[in-house]
């Protein structure tokens, strides 16, 4: 048992436990206890989806999406983060040199919608949402982009 659930048996967890099966749904809110990419086929070939270890979503629908959990992508230890993304509110949906930034717009059971900067819209897949915004800052991201601007 994780320290996580210990918490939340106990009631000192602000994320609620969150049934096994991905994308259960209960009273309009959607659980994923496990958030994976999609299942594809080329050249006869089946892939399976690739699942973002430790990243878990709530969502309610034309409301709000809830990503919480661990980050193991690091050297020295995962990372917990726990963001709370309205409609309206601000989230990354490119990356290259930049961190591009637009307002949300949409958020559905399986995916989130993003005007971009030229006021065209993009959707993101839960999994490239939760990839790409667990540690997402304003501030940082603008920080970041003026920086990069420089080297441009």
């Amino acid at each position: 048992m994780t320290a996580e659930q210990t918490l939340q048996k106990m009631g000192l967890s602000d994320n609620p436990i969150a049934p096994e099966k991905t994308g259960k749904q209960f009273n309009g809110t959607i659980y994923y206890a496990e958030i994976r990419s999609k299942t594809g086929k080329r050249h006869g070939l089946e892939y399976g989806g690739n699942v973002l270890k430790g990243h878990k979503a709530i969502i309610m629908p034309n409301e709000y999406i809830n990503i919480y959990g661990q980050e193991w992508n690091h050297i020295h230890a995962p990372v917990d983060f726990n963001k709370t993304f309205n409609i309206g509110d601000s989230a990354e949906y490119h990356s290259y040199n930049l961190k591009y930034v637009g307002k949300i717009t949409a958020i559905k059971e399986k995916y989130i919608e993003i005007e971009t900067m030229y006021k065209e819209k993009t959707r993101l897949s839960i999994y490239e949402f939760s990839w790409r915004n667990w540690d997402f800052d304003v501030v940082k991201t603008a920080e970041y982009n003026a920086e990069e601007m420089m080297h441009i």
